[in-house]
């Protein structure tokens, strides 16, 4: 049997090229699935009476911007049957631009309380709210990522 002495080329821009494709296509994906399951996470703690560190300030929040039109209990399941959907809806990848439009609500609603009571802003507490900015850029990401994914499939990455 004879072996062929000459080295393995392969164009190192084409795989490079490659490569960098599936990381994009990948890490939208992995994103998409991160930040469900951090919604489908909180919002099932919510379910749950004294579970979620951050009910006293959501149930606070809704009393005032619904002006007590709400009971802790209700704004409690409705918060975390809406942060369940945005969650599913995530994971499953369907109904993108509704799953889009739920989020950015659910993001305004989450960053009033900075505007309502600042003096929280910079506590354990408030770090609920800011780690919000990290799901914004997320789903600005994700949201442009099926244009992006459409392409690069027709260029076959």
């Amino acid at each position: 049997m004879k072996y062929n002495k000459e080295p393995i080329t392969i164009p190192l821009q084409n795989m490079r090229e490659k490569i960098e494709c599936w990381i994009g296509l990948q890490g939208t994906f992995l994103l998409r699935i991160s930040i469900g399951l951090i919604y489908c996470l909180f919002g099932i703690l919510k379910f749950f009476p004294n579970l979620s560190p951050a009910e006293d300030l959501a149930t606070t929040t809704v009393h005032t911007l619904t002006f007590g039109l709400l009971s802790p209990e209700l704004s409690m399941i409705l918060l975390a049957l809406w942060e369940t959907a945005i969650g599913f809806l995530l994971l499953l990848n369907i109904l993108r631009p509704l799953t889009i439009a739920l989020v950015l609500l659910h993001i305004a609603g989450t960053f009033t309380p900075l505007l309502l009571f600042p003096e929280l802003t910079f506590t354990l507490v408030g770090q609920y709210i800011l780690k919000n900015i990290i799901i914004v850029s997320s789903m600005l990401v994700i949201s442009t990522s099926a244009l992006k994914e459409k392409k690069e499939n027709e260029n076959h990455c």
